[in-house]
C-alpha cells in the first residue's frame, strides 16, 4: 500500500473538533454483509457507524431515525441484500430460502450494494 493510501485509510473522522474512536463490534453472523464499526462523540453524544474500508462514516440524525454521510452530507439509504442459505446435503445446495438484510450506503460516495449477497452456510437439514 502506498503512503498516500495509508494516509487516506487512517484519516480521522471528527465531530465537535475531536477525533472519533471507532470500535469494532462483534461480528453478527446474522448480518453477513454489514459489520459496522461504531463511535460516539464525547461532546455531543452523536452516534456514528462506519464500514471498515471507508474514510467516512454515517452520522445518526433525528435520534437514530436516519443517517447522513460525513463526507458529502447526503442521506444514507439502505438496500435489501439476499443471502442464499446453503443448507443442503451437497456443496452449494440448499432449500432455496434466503436470509435478507438491509445494507446502508451513501448514493453519492459508494457503489450500491449488490442484491445478490454472499451465501450463508448452515448445517444440512435432514
Amino acid at each position: 500500500m502506498s503512503n498516500k493510501e495509508d494516509k487516506k485509510k487512517n484519516k480521522a473522522i471528527q465531530c465537535c473538533g475531536k477525533d472519533l474512536e471507532f470500535k469494532i463490534i462483534s461480528i453478527n453472523p446474522n448480518r453477513p454483509s454489514y459489520h459496522p464499526q461504531i463511535a460516539e462523540c464525547p461532546e455531543c453524544n452523536a452516534y456514528f457507524e462506519k464500514k471498515d474500508k471507508n474514510d467516512f462514516a454515517y452520522k445518526s440524525i433525528d435520534d437514530g431515525a436516519s443517517f447522513s454521510c460525513t463526507k458529502c452530507g447526503g442521506n444514507i439509504q439502505g438496500v435489501r441484500v439476499a443471502h442464499p442459505i446453503h443448507d443442503g446435503l451437497f456443496f452449494n445446495s440448499g432449500s432455496g430460502e434466503c436470509y435478507y438484510e438491509i445494507v446502508p450506503y451513501c448514493p453519492s460516495c459508494e457503489k450500491k450494494p449488490n442484491f445478490h449477497g454472499d451465501p450463508v452456510i448452515e448445517e444440512p437439514t435432514i
